[in-house]
């Protein structure tokens, strides 16, 4: 596997990969371009694309999933060589703990399949995108640059499968706070909610009595603390888009 320098790649080594918002999810299990006929993906990741987002806007636009790890050999990666990798991260000062954790990150970077769905948070929006292919090593300029990636099938998309932005304000608190964990990766608590939203389904209360879809609103200021909650009940002939609008109720709020 060829190791590339990344600011050659920032230029022009990596092809921009443009898509409508459902091609990212297009079957990126089935490979076809036909809309999947269901959205299942075999695992979930959260990703932060670098300290506090820096690569973030770079892998967006270039459709790649970029992933830290400067001091630890690819080579010794791909061959999945994991007691010298454990070594490699003993001499880099971190505690046992800090060990298991960067070998459990680096193993699912490298070994999870190509229908894992990633995810991100970055600009106000939840992102994902699928794995195309295996890590490409990258030449180091500099500590702040990734030191591999992975190629996305069909770049990152922001809007669900039927066309509705994933903002973060919009989405619920629980599921936001995964950006908070300190790893790299780690795994969706709400991942059942997540794949709901990027669906596009609606929410829906059930019990044995049947079952109830609502929409949820969640007002841009608010930074997770404890607050009431609001129901209303729209007419037969409306949509909630349609009374919040009416009602003024979302503005207020």
């Amino acid at each position: 596997m060829a190791v590339m320098s990344i600011r050659r790649l920032a230029m022009h080594n990596v092809p921009r990969i443009r898509a409508t918002p459902t091609d990212a999810g297009l079957n990126a299990i089935t490979g076809r371009g036909e809309r999947a006929q269901t959205f299942e993906p075999g695992a979930v990741r959260y990703i932060k694309l670098g300290e506090n987002g820096k690569w973030a806007a770079t892998a967006i636009e270039q459709g790649i999933i970029p992933f830290g790890y400067p001091l630890v050999d690819h080579q010794a990666c791909l061959a999945g060589d994991w007691d010298r990798l454990r070594d490699q991260l003993m001499k880099m000062g971190r505690t046992i703990r800090g060990v298991g954790q960067g070998l459990r990150e680096l193993k699912e970077f490298y070994g999870l399949p190509e229908n894992t769905l990633w995810v991100t948070m970055a600009d106000g929006h939840f992102w994902w995108a699928f794995a195309k292919g295996p890590v490409v090593g990258v030449e180091q300029g500099t500590s702040d640059e990734p030191a591999r990636y992975r190629l996305t099938r069909a770049g990152w998309s922001k809007t669900s499968l039927t066309g509705d932005p994933l903002t973060v304000r919009s989405l619920s608190s629980a599921l936001t706070r995964t950006a908070s964990y300190q790893m790299t990766i780690c795994a969706i608590k709400h991942e059942d909610y997540l794949l709901r939203r990027i669906r596009g389904e609606g929410d829906a209360y059930s019990n044995p009595a049947g079952r109830l879809a609502y929409k949820l609103f969640v007002p841009s200021r608010y930074r997770g603390e404890p607050i009431p909650l609001v129901v209303m009940l729209h007419g037969c002939t409306q949509s909630p888009d349609d009374f919040a609008a009416g009602t003024r109720m979302n503005f207020i709020a």
